[in-house]
């Protein structure tokens, strides 16, 4: 297990991105974790905390102000990271095999 940090503060400008790159940032956010951009995730061996984790879906739909938000939401729910209550907010814990 790795506890790695998150700044949610660097990802608050993409709210005000298009979508395409505001889709990108959940790619962005795994990067940041140390994914090289090919490996397979498991997004059940990611976890956010709770906070972090709505905080990104928020920006990610720009508040809900796009039609295509139920769209991103089904995309966070598939590649999204879990979400543990019991994280601090900017903490991220990675289990082993996150990354294949």
């Amino acid at each position: 297990m790795e506890i790695k940090r998150l700044n949610i503060n660097q990802y608050r400008d993409y709210k005000e991105k298009d979508l395409q790159t505001r889709i990108n940032l959940m790619a962005d956010v795994y990067k940041n974790f140390g994914w090289d951009g090919e490996s397979q995730i498991n997004p059940t061996k990611v976890f956010l905390s709770e906070e972090d984790s709505v905080e990104l879906l928020e920006i990610m739909t720009n508040d809900n102000k796009d039609p295509e938000s139920m769209g991103i939401k089904l995309l966070w729910m598939n590649k999204g990271a879990s979400t543990d209550r019991k994280l601090k907010k900017g903490k991220v814990r990675l289990l082993k095999g996150w990354m294949k």
